[in-house]
């Protein structure tokens, strides 16, 4: 068997958040700030000659539009730099803000009832990131996982390095369900009395449903660590064991989508990752060929 990866290293997607912090408390989802965006990001995907990239543009992949093209390994490179993202993805312009989601591919702000976006319109800056690629296999049908995510914090105080347990990042192919990898499965944050998104009126509503708790749980999956001590209910040393991120069949390509959020819920989600920076890194590596 032969051993194909493909890296995506998103070196410095930097999130610099410009908030006034109340002072002697501690809130989730941020209580008073202002918006702040992402810092220019250094991006490169990596992959070798056998699974091939793409950044998507809008491709349909039909007869009438791009087939032609995206069946061609030609259309395809086996690294992507910084430059091949900012022509098609205006990264600068997002405000990443606290957010949460039920599926993992629509999300919400603090009041839990208004639509977050990842436009990076200027006039309506989103509050998480997404983007999408073609991945190609040209030599046999395989399914592919995610390996070595990597949340690492670049500068702030040990409380501002906590942000790494709040960042989530999910994977969506075509209509399926996503999948959600991160660093723990904690969303036990409350409401307070005077925060953004308090119900006086509803208590229950100061709290995530119970229900809601279980099915953002089940969407997450493991992923494989290579190297190191795996945490057991994020990732396993076992490639066999990772989850399926998608199948490609020889020579016909697939869309994946990915999308990078601070999940509001999460218990480390707090004033305290204001002002903090991290970059993010992870791998697509073939998991088996398909016989």
């Amino acid at each position: 068997m032969k051993t194909f990866k493909t890296k995506i290293l998103l070196a410095g997607i930097i999130t610099v958040f410009a908030f006034i912090v109340t002072i002697g408390t501690t809130y989730a989802w941020f209580t008073v700030g202002q918006n702040s965006a992402i810092s220019a990001i250094q991006l490169r995907v990596e992959s070798d000659t056998s699974l091939l990239i793409l950044l998507d543009n809008g491709y349909i992949y039909d007869a009438e539009h791009d087939k032609v093209m995206l069946d061609n390994p030609s259309s395809y490179s086996s690294i992507l730099n910084n430059s091949d993202f900012t022509g098609i993805y205006d990264f600068g312009n997002i405000t990443m803000l606290p957010v949460t989601t039920l599926d993992g591919k629509a999300f919400l702000k603090s009041d839990r009832v208004t639509s977050a976006s990842y436009s990076d319109n200027i006039a309506t800056p989103g509050q998480y990131l997404q983007f999408s690629m073609w991945l190609l296999s040209q030599d046999n049908t395989v399914t592919v996982a995610l390996k070595d995510l990597t949340v690492t914090a670049t500068t702030g105080s040990f409380w501002q390095n906590t942000v790494t347990d709040a960042v989530r990042l999910s994977t969506t192919v075509g209509a399926n369900d996503a999948q959600i990898y991160g660093f723990d499965k904690d969303y036990d944050f409350e409401f307070l009395p005077g925060q953004t998104g308090y119900d006086s009126v509803t208590a229950a509503n100061n709290i995530i449903n119970s229900g809601y708790e279980t099915a953002l749980t089940a969407l997450h999956e493991l992923s494989y660590q290579s190297s190191g001590t795996p945490d057991e209910v994020e990732s396993t040393a076992t490639l066999a064991s990772a989850a399926t991120v998608v199948q490609l069949t020889t020579n016909i390509p697939q869309m994946v989508t990915v999308r990078i959020w601070i999940e509001g819920w999460d218990f480390d989600c707090t004033n305290n990752i204001l002002g903090a920076t991290f970059s993010f890194a992870f791998d697509f590596t073939v998991k088996a060929v398909v016989v």
